[in-house]
């Protein structure tokens, strides 16, 4: 497990010792969105590629 550096944890509890309440953590992104990023940022990579060599 990784430790927290002395920074790090006083940025996280700053806000609770303020009182201020915190947002609720993210929601985590689909599987199949992350896989169309993906293969939408393959894409492009591959098309600048193939650009590159002509």
């Amino acid at each position: 497990m990784r430790t927290l550096s002395a920074l790090a944890l006083w940025a996280i509890t700053l806000p609770a010792l303020a009182g201020i309440p915190t947002p609720p953590p993210g929601t985590i992104p689909e599987p199949e969105t992350l896989a169309l990023l993906a293969i939408g940022v393959l894409g492009l990579a591959l098309s600048r590629r193939r650009k590159n060599k002509k």
